[in-house]
């Protein structure tokens, strides 16, 4: 993988390797991270499939093809509910014992003490609906998914969160290579490539989108875009009505939207890391088109608020700090120019409230974006092909 000081088994890494499968005549490619314990999708000539595609996928496998029985089924609640579907599908058609212990109940995340239900419209049960899920729902992070195993005292069939960690049985922690073998026993099996595994996957569970989003973003946005929605939750997102908000204040906010007409569901989560500056934006829909369209929605609303929180820096250091902090990847051409607009305007407010001259404010901040800045910092904006410093040195100075 390139980058290799920030590999992840992510689509971005393993997309650029994919002339391998052709040089050697590969059926399928697959990548660990550095450590070996996330396995994040699998690429073949059709593509990049997902962790989230590939839990559902081996979910079906284990159940129907390995014949286990009486194993409980885990997801956390960032991953996808096409892992939902295959439980719900195979449990109604019989002939396989999947415990569902949690299914009769709204899930366990909604009942936390710290979460806060702000709008449900229409019909309460048919919205709760959407709360219930035949997997065992979790919180992010793999020591919730094995105290569910621990509860349960039950082996799964998958237990995973869509990052790229899973197990299977009654194994406690995450491993990559097992998941690999998992993935490749599965293709065996089926004696198809993954993506007309994925195809024929879609045809008898139907077909789910996702995407997930990292956005580096500043602090102050990073959880207003949380906040602000709880405190006001819209009735409408990117068209589509707003069937449930709620969630937890600097952490999460999660929606479960519907078209107008009915026909297509889906759900927008996001979550502010509480280690990194970053907001990671989850959706996922039964129309690719509504998923674009959310996407573009919860996208602008992020970007809005990291160009009004560039009028709240105190001093040049904190505004350096904010423009490292910003992730230029999701930011279109025009926003992008919006941005450095708010930078420069800040830059000259500082600069009268000292009593400087524009340009020495313009050139404490290139200094830091640029000699001074932090090499984590750097690689990062690197990985997602953006030079923080020659983005900053070509929109204030104007020179290429």
């Amino acid at each position: 993988l390139s980058l290799l000081f920030y590999a992840e088994p992510e689509t971005q890494w393993i997309l650029p390797t994919a002339d391998g499968l052709e040089r050697i005549g590969a059926l399928f490619e697959c990548a660990n991270d550095t450590d070996g314990d996330r396995c994040g999708g699998i690429l073949d000539r059709d593509g990049f499939i997902n962790l989230n595609k590939l839990l559902a996928m081996i979910c079906d496998f284990v159940i129907r093809g390995l014949s286990w029985e009486n194993h409980i089924v885990i997801r956390t609640g960032t991953t996808s509910t096409a892992i939902d579907d295959v439980v719900r599908t195979l449990s109604k058609e019989g002939g396989h014992e999947i415990p569902t212990p949690e299914w009769g109940q709204v899930n366990s995340l909604i009942r936390h003490p710290f979460y806060s239900v702000r709008k449900v419209t229409g019909d309460i049960e048919y919205v709760l609906d959407f709360q219930r899920f035949p997997c065992i729902d979790t919180e992010v992070g793999f020591k919730y998914i094995s105290a569910a195993m621990k509860k349960y005292d039950l082996p799964a069939a998958v237990a995973g969160e869509e990052s790229g960690g899973f197990t299977v049985k009654r194994f406690p922690d995450k491993d990559g290579i097992i998941g690999i073998c998992m993935i490749a026993s599965m293709i065996a099996w089926h004696e198809k490539p993954p993506g007309e595994i994925w195809r024929a996957h879609t045809e008898r569970y139907g077909e789910k989108y996702d995407e997930r989003l990292d956005i580096w973003a500043p602090n102050n946005p990073k959880e207003k875009i949380i906040n602000s929605w709880l405190d006001n939750p819209p009735e409408s997102i990117a068209g589509q009505d707003v069937l449930w908000a709620g969630g937890t204040y600097h952490d999460k906010v999660e929606f479960v939207l519907q078209d107008p007409d009915g026909m297509a569901i889906s759900r927008l989560l996001v979550r502010a890391s509480g280690t990194e500056e970053i907001n990671r934006i989850y959706i996922e829909s039964s129309d690719e088109q509504v998923l674009r369209a959310i996407r573009q929605a919860a996208l602008d609303r992020l970007n809005e608020l990291i160009i009004d929180d560039v009028g709240t820096a105190a001093n040049h250091h904190d505004l350096s700090d904010r423009i490292a902090s910003t992730g230029m990847t999701f930011m279109v051409e025009s926003d992008r120019k919006r941005y450095f607009d708010a930078v420069r305007a800040r830059m000259d407010a500082l600069a009268a409230k000292e009593g400087e001259e524009a340009v020495a404010i313009y050139r404490r901040v290139l200094h830091l974006l640029t000699l001074g800045i932090d090499r984590d910092v750097n690689v990062r904006h690197v990985a997602w092909g953006v030079d923080i410093g020659a983005e900053y040195y070509q929109r204030i100075f104007g020179q290429d």
